[in-house]
């Protein structure tokens, strides 16, 4: 940092433009006091010397401000990435996300499938009960028709047996 001889300390690169103006102030009344009693190590007139400063501040304050534009495009380019890493995790996201609706929409599928097959079961085992139950109806009239049959039987053979004889 270039400061002129005689000018205050320079500010902390803390302080903003109006601390910068108000040291600009102050320091031009300590010029035009320290104008009062001249040195007699001046040789520039008190508006040279106060141009002067004026520049050095200036320059300063550019150097300042150009560390600060510096600074904030690294920040820019720090959140660019960050973005840029956001984008990029919320596509691959959206690729989980698709490949698991397909799996749900599969589950959901073989699930409708199930229930389509438990409901045939049901129907299937229904009449298979009913199939059942003739079947029980049929081999008790089956057994009543044999046996009424033995029974003609008997009385037939009794009937030509008493003939017979």
């Amino acid at each position: 940092m270039i400061t002129p001889p005689g000018s205050p300390p320079p500010p902390s690169s803390g302080c903003d433009t109006l601390d910068v103006s108000q040291q600009t102030m102050t320091s031009r009344t300590e010029t035009r006091t320290a104008a009062a009693r001249k040195s007699r190590f001046n040789t520039l007139p008190t508006e040279v010397d106060s141009a002067l400063w004026t520049v050095y501040r200036e320059l300063e304050n550019g150097t300042m401000l150009q560390k600060k534009v510096e600074n904030l495009e690294r920040d820019v380019s720090r959140l660019n990435q960050v973005v840029q890493m956001h984008k990029n995790e919320t596509l691959a996201a959206g690729g989980v996300i698709r490949k698991l609706r397909a799996e749900l929409e599969t589950v959901r599928r073989e699930a409708a499938e199930r229930d389509a097959d438990s409901d045939e079961k049901q129907r299937l085992e229904a009449r298979n009960k009913e199939l059942e139950q003739e079947v029980t109806d049929t081999r008790q009239q089956l057994e009543t028709a044999n046996k009424t049959l033995l029974e003609w039987k008997q009385q037939l053979s009794a009937l030509i047996g008493d003939r017979a004889l």
